[in-house]
């Protein structure tokens, strides 16, 4: 079971927890311990949006964190917003989706395409987003 919190990823797997949190002196760490987002793809990777520092994803074979931009075929300078808010998957899994606040992105897994939305015109009324939980939760076989 994956717990994503303000103060980094947490993975219980029926016996103990393991935190996950960003440390500078360790390269490809968790890049921000306010997680705001997560979500498991059909890899087993478990993508993560943070509060600042973009999206990434944890890769279950290496225990290691990696950003989104890797898996792009070319090195696309989209910005696609510092706060990933949502991630989603399509049906086949092929397509990720981020909601950010500047914009919706998507990502397909398989040709490393990306595409990008800018929402920032558009103006929402009648919501009140009110806060956000303090954490959020997610079960994976691997964890």
């Amino acid at each position: 079971m994956w717990f994503a919190t303000k103060d980094g990823l947490n993975r219980y797997d029926g016996n103990e927890i393991k935190v996950y949190r960003r440390n500078h002196n360790v390269p490809n760490s968790l890049p921000n311990n306010h997680i705001l987002t997560i979500n498991e793809d059909h890899k087993g990777r478990i993508w993560i949006g943070t509060l600042g520092n973009n999206l990434c994803f944890l890769d279950p074979v290496t225990d290691k964190f990696f950003s989104y931009k890797t898996l792009l075929k070319v090195n696309d300078p989209t910005r696609i917003g510092e706060h990933i808010y949502s991630i989603a998957f399509d049906s086949t899994n092929k397509l990720l989706y981020a909601g950010s606040n500047t914009g919706i992105s998507l990502i397909d897994l398989e040709t490393g395409l990306l595409q990008f939305w800018n929402t920032q015109h558009i103006k929402f009324e009648g919501f009140n987003f009110g806060k956000s939980p303090a954490f959020y939760w997610k079960t994976s076989k691997f964890g």
